[in-house]
């Protein structure tokens, strides 16, 4: 089963560097067969070359940025803006070929394929007598 987990390791950063960009979780459902893993992430507004998926070890990460930048009209004064992060972080179970995750994006929905190894899918045992 794949379950979220927060960062493990820490990096400081100096004043410069700060983002006070908000971020957002976005909404994953995940479900489970004998051959894989699928999740399903809303993330509308980005451009699909502004998600991020990176595996490793154990962990899975889904991350983008949306910068949509200030409108001409002036800065925004109500509702947050709308340059946010979008970040989910997964530990993978074993069963997951991690060579084999594949994804697409289309009208503002992730769907991550983590396929399960051969040997961790489940086989039907003939018996023989």
């Amino acid at each position: 089963m794949l379950t979220t987990t927060t960062p493990t390791s820490l990096t400081t950063a100096s004043p410069e560097d700060i983002d006070v960009r908000p971020s957002i979780r976005p909404a994953i459902d995940i479900y489970e067969n004998s051959d894989e893993f699928l999740m399903i992430a809303d993330m509308p507004g980005l451009d699909r070359d502004a998600i991020h998926l990176e595996v490793d070890q154990k962990t899975f990460t889904v991350s983008a940025l949306r910068n949509l930048g200030t409108p001409k009209a002036g800065r925004v004064v109500a509702g947050g803006g709308t340059n946010f992060e979008y970040k989910r972080v997964f530990e993978l179970p074993e069963a997951v070929d991690q060579g084999k995750i594949s994804a697409n994006y289309r009208d503002g929905v992730l769907e991550v394929h983590l396929p399960r190894s051969e040997k961790m899918r489940p086989k039907r045992i003939s018996i023989s007598g």
